[in-house]
């Protein structure tokens, strides 16, 4: 799915939320279970830390990438993922116990948020 034409209001752009996780993911995260799925044709091993919505209206998975492919492999670890984008999400029984270095969970990006470990 993909977000709704922008509408103003008092001069102000409203941005409509279209899309909203798959339940397997908030509870991959409250698990902290490490996620696999195809993200724009490349599949992806992620810890999943937080999902929200970003000012823009755009629901998104904070995560760290740990195995897996993207179109540049020189980007940091660190990925914001479109949850829209997002396909055959699976959760593996393999967890992690640990944030990863700079990991905010005060990410003030996000409002709302779903989850965050």
């Amino acid at each position: 799915m993909f977000f709704n034409k922008p509408k103003k209001k008092k001069g102000v752009t409203e941005y409509i939320r279209t899309v909203d996780p798959p339940p397997s993911l908030i509870l991959a995260i409250e698990k902290r279970q490490i996620i696999t799925f195809i993200y724009d044709d490349y599949f992806r091993i992620v810890e999943p830390h937080a999902c929200g919505v970003l000012s823009n209206g755009r629901c998104v998975l904070i995560g760290y990438q740990t195995g897996g492919q993207s179109q540049s492999e020189s980007d940091p670890p660190w990925r914001t993922f479109s949850v829209e984008k997002i396909h055959d999400l699976q959760s593996r029984d393999d967890t992690f116990s640990t944030n990863r270095p700079d990991y905010n969970p005060n990410d003030s990006r996000l409002n709302p948020v779903y989850a965050r470990v």
